[in-house]
């Protein structure tokens, strides 16, 4: 490999190389005798240890011990875990999402007769319409 990559050093490391301008500087900071990428690393202690108990979020694959995810976990969850970064965004999406829809439904009480004094909120729709998707695709 050229100088452009970091290679991870767990062996059982299903990405391995990682363009450094793809990390974080704290990413990139970690030190010890090998170099650990995100998914193999706990991104809140950053140690190496106890991989029995890292679990990987499902939104930025971000790794994290159970004892140093917030909040603290007492077992690795069934099914989807968010991390406290993308729960947020989640919660975020959601929100917006419930705004586009109750700013459908005033545009379909509306009467038509009016349609050129509503166009601006029907443009603002369009703006949102980005978040709704992503907020239907992380549902699915």
């Amino acid at each position: 490999m050229d100088d452009n990559f970091r290679k991870c050093g767990h062996s059982l490391c299903a990405h391995e190389y990682y363009h450094y301008k793809c990390l974080t500087n704290k990413q990139l900071g970690v030190y010890g005798p090998y170099w650990y990428c995100p998914s193999c690393l706990c991104r809140r202690c950053l140690v190496d240890k106890d991989d029995d108990q890292i679990v990987l979020c499902d939104g930025c694959d971000q790794a994290y011990h159970i004892y140093c995810a917030s909040p603290q976990l007492d077992s690795i969850p069934e099914g989807n875990w968010f991390c406290g970064n993308c729960d947020r965004g989640l919660k975020r999406i959601r929100t917006m999402r419930r705004v586009y829809e109750n700013m459908q439904k005033k545009v379909k009480i509306e009467d038509e007769s009016e349609k050129d004094e509503h166009e601006a909120p029907v443009a603002e729709l369009e703006g949102i319409d980005m978040l709704v998707t992503a907020a239907k695709t992380l549902t699915h």
